[in-house]
């Protein structure tokens, strides 16, 4: 019993320690503020990775909503810190209810947009807020990070958008 003890102890360790390598090998370390690229459209702006936070968000001043099939849209216009900007068409997905510490709950609107941060691709879903007071103009959480992204909370501008157009399909 002892013998067999040890040899499901080994296993285990041998599994756990490959399936640590496999999530370590897909995962990047990025810093706390990095370059991100929006989808579609392919826009670079500045995002602060934030663990604290659930979900991502998005600066955006004054979304229009319109419908298009009997579902509802947004359109906005999002402008980087060089001038260039990229109007987005999105289907609304829901509305968050968000709390911010020591404030009442706001509801936000929730779209899809490809995000590319380094080489990591993924479609999220992003809250819209007016975030004109903010430092940078997206906040992406835990949502988009858990699993592929480690930050290291000194570091800043670690990565840079290098996604290849084959992942961005518009969804």
């Amino acid at each position: 019993m002892v013998r067999f003890t040890k040899l499901l102890a080994a296993v285990t360790l041998v599994t756990v320690a490959s399936l640590s390598a496999a999530t370590a090998a897909e995962s990047i370390v990025a810093g706390y503020i990095e370059p991100v690229r929006i989808y579609p459209g392919g826009l670079d702006i500045g995002a602060k990775l934030d663990t604290g936070a659930a979900s991502s968000s998005l600066n955006v001043a004054r979304p229009e909503p319109f419908e298009r099939g009997g579902k509802r849209y947004l359109r906005f216009n999002v402008v980087n810190r060089m001038g260039q900007s990229q109007t987005f068409e999105r289907e609304v997905v829901r509305t968050a209810r968000i709390r911010r510490a020591g404030a009442e709950i706001n509801e936000r609107p929730v779209v899809r947009l490809g995000i590319c941060l380094g080489g990591i691709f993924k479609w999220s879903e992003v809250n819209l807020r007016d975030r004109s007071g903010m430092d940078f103009q997206m906040l992406i959480g835990r949502s988009f990070l858990a699993r592929s992204v480690l930050v290291d909370s000194e570091a800043q501008n670690r990565t840079r958008p290098s996604c290849t157009a084959g992942e961005t399909g518009s969804r």
